[in-house]
């Protein structure tokens, strides 16, 4: 059993060495929109897509509401660092 802890796991979705790789989609719902941004992860060799709700405010603007997926990339992250630890024995 691998004791990991969730407040550390949010540093390795985006960590210090990740770098802005792109928007990997966009969906328009007419006042909402989600963005997907994609992020590389050096620590994992992987790529990490962090999926942002956005809302139209009335004067015109987007703005930012919700990390949609957030739950999903700490499983994920947890996944890929269990893997790796339980590897690098």
């Amino acid at each position: 059993m691998v004791n990991i802890s969730l407040l550390g796991l949010a540093g390795h979705v985006v960590s210090p060495d990740s770098k802005f790789k792109g928007i990997k989609y966009s969906t328009d719902k007419g006042n909402e929109a989600l963005v997907g941004l994609e992020f590389t992860q050096p620590r994992y060799d992987t790529t990490m897509v962090v999926e942002v709700k956005l809302q139209k405010q009335a004067d015109g603007h987007w703005q930012a509401k919700q990390i949609t997926n957030a739950e999903e990339l700490v499983q994920g992250v947890a996944r890929l660092e269990k893997n790796r630890l339980l590897n690098s024995h």
